[in-house]
């Protein structure tokens, strides 16, 4: 979602408008995945906290794959946030490439 429009109120309690964005394509296929995929599987296996915040996997999605990456990734919400502004989740998925390998 972008967010905008943000007020706090007397509570500190912040409001803003909220509108969903479009989903972000990746263009690759989860054969280029390996092993972005396969860790992303033992970090689900090793901490049950982890996987029991979805009540589905989806490790043969690629999109699925790098939003759940980008949620667990020890950066700052501006790098997090440059990967979600992109048109599309290739300079993402390098970056986990890089970081993985």
């Amino acid at each position: 979602v972008l967010v905008s429009h943000i007020e706090i109120e007397k509570d500190d309690l912040y409001v803003g408008e909220c509108e969903l964005m479009p989903a972000l394509d990746c263009d690759k296929v989860i054969s280029e995945f390996h092993p972005i995929d396969t860790r992303l599987k033992e970090i689900f296996e090793r901490y049950p906290e982890v996987s029991a915040l979805y009540q589905k996997t989806c490790f043969d999605d690629p999109t699925w794959v790098i939003n759940r990456w980008i949620e667990l990734l020890p950066v700052g919400g501006e790098q997090k946030q440059m990967f979600l502004k992109q048109e599309n989740y290739n300079s993402a998925f390098d970056y986990l490439s890089e970081l993985i390998e």
